[in-house]
């Protein structure tokens, strides 16, 4: 009776042997699944990391072309505009001449059909 109870004593000190064993390689398998897992987030984050950068790169490139463009456009506005201010204002240099020189038409004409009335 004392063999039977060793005999099972020694069969359940060998399966928590083998329990210890197992549970040892399932830790260690899992120790190395974190370990792929961190190293495969960390690339992960390193490539979001590179295109945010990209992004910002390029963010910036259109954000400057944008004000460039901008400038060029509203200099080519102040360009129109003084322009069209010359060609306003040479219009009315021209509309004064011809007025006053129809003022002067009129005043000979007129002192003409006096003249021709006396």
């Amino acid at each position: 009776e004392l063999d039977e109870e060793i005999t099972a004593l020694q069969q359940a000190l060998q399966r928590s042997i083998d329990e210890v064993a197992d549970l040892t390689t399932k830790n260690a398998t899992l120790k190395e699944q974190l370990y792929v897992s961190n190293v495969q987030s960390n690339k992960g984050a390193e490539r979001l990391k590179s295109l945010i950068k990209h992004m910002v790169i390029e963010y910036d490139t259109f954000v400057d072309d944008l004000k460039r463009d901008y400038v060029a456009y509203i200099e080519e506005l102040e360009t129109q505009l003084a322009e069209s201010q010359t060609a306003f204002e040479d219009l009315q240099l021209r509309a004064a001449t011809i007025e006053r020189d129809i003022r002067a038409e009129l005043r000979m004409t007129q002192e003409n059909l006096e003249s021709l009335k006396c």
